[in-house]
């Protein structure tokens, strides 16, 4: 996480890659050049690919940018988030990384996933106070419809 004028900007972690590391290392030890050079290639769109994702929290937005050649940038204002949800399964735990799932009221992207981050709970946290502070500056009440 870099922490710079009021905003955070995350990225993925590339640990997220290491089984594809591991494929290429066992292919290079079983001498099989054909298919470890095909390993190499997806290992290095694969970093590339976590390398051109980011997301940055401000005060009153989280922006999504994502891709390498076409680059998508997705904003969405923090008192629309309507839940964040952190999970941690076994694998993620044991390098520190989390996932966070952000569901939000916006209709062009309901729901945001921070996939391959470090200190997710403090994130989610820190997050929810900023959401609330964002709703109380707005004016804005959160209605559930069923």
């Amino acid at each position: 996480m870099n922490n710079n004028n009021n905003s955070i900007s995350i990225s993925p972690d590339q640990l997220l890659n290491i089984g594809y590391l591991m494929l290429l290392v066992v292919l290079v030890c079983l001498n099989i050049p054909t298919l470890a050079i095909i390993a190499l290639i997806i290992l290095a769109i694969k970093a590339l690919n976590l390398y051109c994702t980011t997301w940055t929290v401000n005060q009153d937005s989280l922006v999504e940018k994502t891709g390498i050649l076409n680059v998508n940038t997705e904003e969405i204002l923090l008192f629309r988030v309507k839940d964040i949800r952190l999970y941690e399964p076994l694998l993620y735990r044991l390098v520190g990384l989390s996932r966070l799932t952000i569901i939000t009221s916006d209709y062009t992207k309901p729901s945001i996933v921070l996939y391959g981050i470090k200190d997710g709970e403090e994130l989610m946290h820190m997050l929810r106070q900023l959401v609330a502070n964002c709703r109380q500056i707005e004016g804005v009440k959160e209605l559930d419809i069923r």
